[in-house]
């Protein structure tokens, strides 16, 4: 195939992007055809060249290929099954994003060969690592780029002024460096106090309300910085943020070279190669030798770039790099993250060298006034060094005198205005809380979940965590129906489907309601959820009802985050509809071009609702906000709301002292948990008390002309609260610690009485409904599936399960550390008949969050934690992944694919002690020596399970095995059948389960192990209790034995565990060696081989030290010399004896590890494994030194070994015994 003045082969090619029907190019220009014909081509992408390069080759050229080159073959087959997963609509489906073919910077220039000017591209949404040399009239038409790239080139930065040179400024109009607009006054102030303080040494929080523009003050006080020839800066904010950054830099301070420092390790080596600092000159001769600066001062002062934009996990992960630079301004975006001095944030960026700090937060206080004390300690580690002195100093905040003093102290570092105070302009905004009605069906799924758990419930001193699980139940429930249980047909027609949706949520009716008649208004609609599914069922109302929508949650990249915003906010945007997860994408979404706000279901934490309005009714919007709160009357959703409003309230009245005063504590839950149910258990058939909403209502509701300028009630409580740290002044109410006092002792006393109370009120409710369904149950038993309690054993090596956060709570960054977050393991089913797009794979991120919301490639924590449970328990199953979707709900085959693929690259990385991979995965405690090793044995055991199932072998094991190992060949009842037997227990139930493989009735090893070991039946356990009892004294003694045959039978049971864990050992020693005289060609005796062991003949045990001294006597591996090579003239057979050298040296010295490997040495197994790892990337040294140099280039190199470890299950490097 060619190209402009090249000619590629198809093993070049890095992936196939689309297939059309298009034009056959005619081979007769002079033929009177007057079509041409169409045939099948597809749109490829060249390894090494960027996507204006892409060209389309035919099918039948492509398939030709393919006979050559199987592994196109394999790459067709993938890309028709993605094909047919994803919808092709103009939405959802672009194979090359104009993004991708436009220039975003040039990093580097250089002459070719043919004396043409190149240059070194970085493209629009795509990493630096995807970073091209292109040629000067290829990218022509970007000619705004290539001079933005002269310019910073000619301009070689100087150091900042001297201290004496700090001249104070103060701006009385908008400066004119700034191209964006013009200023508000308010942020003017915000620039002039920015300003003042920098001259002062004064380190400061810009705690301006949400959506009053606290990025545009930050970048015009760094462009005013920049013009007095100040630098450099650093810029600290959420990912998801990054990119609305570098878009106002762009926008008012285009004169400044911002540099996004962010991605993969290879990605950032780019950045810091051409991004951070120009090339050193040639040094030029002095007459005369002077004292010369250090390294580090010199590099300071080559520093190319004005700004450096980061995220949290950067600043983590590369900070030994990054601390090195002299800042001269730090800037750390929503800095409340830093309240918690524990945090590894607050420890790293401490360290940093920086001569001014400033934090930028909505919510300077949320919990309390120590978080405060820790910002400023943050800030002024002199003046606010002891947090305990400042706590014991103000601990009694009521003192006129202390507010007094710490009114002083705040007041030259803090700066805080409100939309209402400084923004007049801005409409008003109204919040409605609209009370719904559960349907009969959520009524009915609320009771039986409430009778389900009674035991919970009513449980003296019960477990908090086992309410939290019913809570969390109970509040999908209030959402919908289906978040419970979904239908399990798919509905004959979008009117069905719509229609199930609806009679399954009261919310889901009103809201329907709702939004006809806002559509029909010309309104724009917001709808947050806390939940995945839920905004899932929304995705499939909104497809039913055939509106245009946006959709963000925690799923979804940071590039195409922003690419979503823009075509909701674009003018010419027909979108009616933005469905968001509550905490998704940070808080600097702007979203202004939305008029109405409807918050699904509520946060517990209120600052995040309120976020999530802040969206809505910032700077730019233009017409009166509304804003609908949907709860469930008389469910838990009521009572929720009840309690945060009033520890709210409670917040802002008392500055509390007690760090984690925001946890719900179990009296609590049980309280959310009660209210409501009797009323629903009592007027089951009562509709007097409901509420319904006729089209009457709705009118009244959507009705904008009773918006008046006054802020809803829960705005003005937190405006009084919040002014209390304006700094202007500082109110507090005289009864605070009085009502605070009372609000203790009432708790107290309540949790008093709550254990014995709220088991009455649960007997009272529930206990008969509960024996009424256990009797239900007890009778089906014999015509349903059996239900048996599995008896506790602990597997060997095994992860056990985790009680983990709920896979479909959707949130990303935690407004508060201290925020109470209810976390439980029920999950809703997917629904079967979603008409939901597929969702495109690749613009998940690799990270995103941090700590316990950390998000690699969309899988949290605890997806994490059960991915790599049932990778140890059933190894990678050939990618069919059947053991991973049930347990990883919520997850396509595609996620876990790529997530596989992720976990695979870093299995087979050199070990080392870093706590993180090569791209900056965290580790996570992950023992990837034990984890290679358990891959291994589970490969071993699918082929021998698969060869046997192929009838080529009677025998699971060679005769030379038996005279190794003299317990395998069986005993008086177990023979090698059933040793067969427990390897396919092992693929069916997971590597080391021995409890459940001894449960499983089908495969009979329970009973053979039985009789193996002569152990008695249950039967013979209980006859033989029986008759221990006299005639006459059966009665009350009964019970007695009862319990005494149990205890006997589970002491059986432990028994017939323990025999299934040490055969199992037995046989994984076989497969290990099996597999190590396979591979290795060892020469095996003829009469073992052929009649196994000789009559009366015993094996030998071999001692490790005769086996070392016989590894010594071997033939000494010999070097070879360069001159033994002849050379091919191309170079590459000259690198031969370098790389057969080195092979020889790991092989010498991994002989001891190999057989202190075989012998159960872990230790060694681990140094065994990086020195097979060593030998393998040596062998793939030499073949490419053999081959024609073709493709030599590094990148390939990387692209076949991954392709390999993708197709191979990574078993090449997974065998680390021999």
């Amino acid at each position: 195939m060619e190209l402009p003045g090249m000619c590629i082969p198809l093993t070049e090619m890095e992936k196939i992007l689309d297939c059309e029907m298009r034009d056959a190019p005619r081979e007769d220009t002079s033929s009177s055809e007057p079509e041409p014909k169409k045939i099948k081509q597809y749109l490829i992408k060249w390894k090494g060249l960027s996507h204006i390069h892409c060209s389309w080759v035919s099918e039948k050229e492509y398939l030709e290929a393919a006979k050559i080159h199987p592994r196109l073959k394999t790459r067709l087959n993938n890309f028709r099954k993605q094909m047919d997963s994803v919808e092709k609509s103009a939405d959802d489906f672009i194979a090359i994003r104009p993004e991708w073919t436009t220039v975003d910077r040039i990093l580097s220039s250089r002459k070719s060969s043919t004396g043409e000017r190149e240059y070194y591209v970085k493209w629009k949404e795509l990493t630096y690592e995807e970073c091209t040399w292109e040629n000067e009239s290829d990218i022509s038409a970007f000619q705004p780029q290539i001079e933005r790239f002269n310019d910073i080139q000619s301009r070689r930065k100087k150091s900042g002024g001297k201290s004496a040179t700090r001249e104070p400024r103060h701006f009385l109009e908008s400066p004119t460096f700034l191209s964006g607009g013009t200023l508000h006054p308010y942020q003017l102030e915000g620039l002039n106090f920015l300003r003042y303080s920098w001259y002062h040494n004064k380190r400061v929080i810009l705690g301006d309300e949400m959506g009053l523009g606290k990025t545009i003050q930050s970048i015009a006080f760094l462009a005013s910085l920049f013009e007095d020839k100040w630098g450099p800066h650093l810029v600290v904010a959420p990912l998801s943020t990054l990119r609305n950054w570098e878009r106002e830099f762009a926008t008012w301070a285009p004169q400044m070279n911002v540099v996004m420092y962010f991605g993969a390790a290879a990605s950032r080596e780019i950045i810091k190669k051409y991004e951070f600092y120009y090339p050193k000159e040639k040094p030029k001769k002095l007459k005369k030798k002077k004292s010369s600066p250090s390294n580090e001062e010199k590099k300071q002062s080559r520093i190319k770039f004005d700004v450096l934009l980061t995220s949290y996990e950067m600043i983590n992960m590369d900070s030994a790099f990054l601390k090195n630079i002299e800042w001269e301004c730090l800037v750390v975006d929503e800095g409340h993250r830093l309240k918690n001095k524990d945090s590894k944030l607050f420890g790293q960026l401490k360290e940093y060298n920086t001569r001014h700090r400033v934090l930028l937060t909505g919510t300077p206080v949320q919990n309390n006034l120590d978080e405060l004390f820790m910002l400023m300690h943050f800030l002024e580690g002199e003046s606010f060094g002891s947090i305990a002195e400042l706590q014991e100093e103000f601990k009694d905040i009521n003192q006129d005198k202390q507010i007094e003093k710490l009114h002083g102290m705040l007041k030259p570092h803090l700066l805080r205005r409100f939309k209402k105070d400084v923004m007049k302009e801005l409409p008003p905004k109204k919040e409605l809380i609209l009370r719904v009605e559960l349907t009969s069906k959520q009524k009915e799924y609320y009771k039986a979940i409430l009778t389900k758990n009674y035991e919970v419930l009513a449980r003296r001193n019960g477990g908090q965590i086992s309410l939290i699980n019913v809570v969390m139940e109970l509040r999908k429930l209030c959402c919908h129906g289906f978040m419970i249980d979904e239908p399990d047909s798919e509905p004959a027609n979008p009117e069905e489907g719509l229609r199930r949706l609806l009679d399954s949520s009261g919310k889901m009716q009103l809201l329907d309601k709702m939004m006809v008649k806002l559509k029909e208004q010309g309104h724009r609609v917001l709808i947050y959820s806390q939940f995945q599914h839920m905004l899932d069922l929304l995705e499939d109302y909104l497809s039913y009802r055939k509106w245009s929508y946006e959709r963000i949650d925690g799923k979804i990249g940071g590039a195409e985050r922003q690419i979503r915003i823009d075509r909701f906010n674009a003018k010419t945007s027909t979108r009616f509809c933005f469905l968001l997860s509550t905490r998704a994408g940070g808080l600097g979404i702007n979203l202004a071009t939305a008029d109405t706000v409807i918050i699904y279901d509520s946060d517990w934490n209120p600052h995040a609702d309120l976020q999530a309005m802040a969206r809505a009714h910032r700077l730019g919007q233009t017409s009166k906000v509304m804003i609908y709160r949907l709860v469930s009357r008389g469910t838990i959703e009521e009572r929720m709301m009840q309690l945060t409003k009033k520890k709210m309230i409670l917040e802002h009245l008392i500055v509390g002292r007690l760090t984690k005063a925001n946890n719900v504590n179990q009296e609590e839950l049980d309280d959310i948990i009660r209210y409501g149910s009797k009323e629903l258990f009592e007027d089951e058939n009562d509709e007097s008390r409901q509420i319904h909403y006729d089209d009457a209502a709705i009118e009244k509701l959507l009705d904008r002309k009773q918006v008046d300028d006054e802020e809803s009630v829960e705005d003005d409580e937190d405006d009084e609260f919040l002014k209390g740290f304006k700094v202007a002044n500082f109110e507090y109410i005289d009864e605070a610690k009085a009502l605070a006092e009372k609000e203790e002792a009432r708790r107290k006393a309540a949790a008093e009485a709550a254990n014995s109370e709220r088991a009455n009120y649960w007997d009272e409710l529930l206990k008969d409904r509960y024996d009424v369904q256990k009797v239900e149950e007890h009778t089906a038993m014999g015509k349903g599936k059996r239900s048996r309690k599995q008896m506790a054993a602990a597997d060997e090596d095994d992860i056990h399960d985790l009680s983990s956060e709920d896979e479909d709570y959707s949130f990303e960054d935690d407004v508060s550390d201290n925020d109470t977050n209810l976390q439980g393991n029920v999950s809703g089913r997917r629904g079967q008949y979603s008409k939901r797009k597929s969702r495109n794979v690749d613009s998940i991120p690799l990270m995103e969050g941090e700590g316990r919301t950390l998000r690699i490639l969309g899988f949290n924590h605890a997806q994490r934690s059960l991915f790599l449970q049932t990778l140890n328990r059933y190894g990678f199953q050939n990618y069919d992944w059947k053991e991973y979707l049930p347990r990883l709900k919520g997850k396509s085959v595609e996620e876990i694919q790529r997530y596989a693929e992720l976990v695979m690259a870093h299995l087979v990385e050199d070990i080392n002690d870093s706590d993180y991979f090569s791209d900056g995965v965290p580790k996570e405690g992950m023992r990837v020596d034990d984890v290679l090793v358990r891959i291994a044995n589970i490969s071993l055991i699918e082929e021998k399970v698969a060869a046997m199932g192929q009838g080529k072998n009677t025998n699971l094991f060679p005769n030379y095995l038996l005279y190794e190992f003299q317990g395998l060949s069986g005993g008086r009842i177990w023979k090698t059948e059933h040793d067969l037997l427990l390897l396919k227990g092992i693929l069916k139930h997971g590597y080391a389960r021995w409890q459940y493989i001894s449960d499983d009735r089908d495969n009979g090893l329970f009973e053979t192990a039985r009789r193996e070991l002569n152990l008695p039946s249950i039967n013979e356990i209980i006859g033989a209790q029986l008759n221990n009892v006299e005639n006459g004294n059966l009665e009350g003694a009964q019970e007695g034995q009862v319990n005494a045959a149990g205890a006997h039978y589970k002491e059986i049971q432990r028994k017939i565990v323990e025999f299934l864990r040490k055969r199992y050992h037995i046989l994984e020693r076989c497969l290990d060696l099996e597999y190590a005289v396979i591979k290795s060609n060892t020469p095996v005796p003829d009469d073992i081989a052929e009649q196994g062991i000789p009559a009366g003949h015993a094996p030998a045990v071999r001692d490790i030290n005769e086996l070392l001294v016989e590894l010594q006597e071997l033939q000494n591996l010999e070097p070879i010399s360069t001159n033994e090579v002849t050379p091919d003239g191309t170079g590459g057979q000259s690198q031969v004896p370098h790389l057969y050298n080195k092979m020889c040296g790991v092989l010498e010295d991994s002989g001891a590890s190999a057989l202190n490997s075989f012998f159960g040495v872990k230790s060694a197994s681990s140094s065994l494994a990086n020195s097979l790892h060593q030998f393998e990337t040596l062998c793939e040294g030499v073949v490419e030194a053999l081959q024609p140099q073709q493709n030599g280039t590094a990148s390939a190199i990387k692209e076949e070994a991954l392709d390999a470890t993708s197709n191979k299950s990574c078993r090449t490097f997974a065998r680390s015994r021999p």
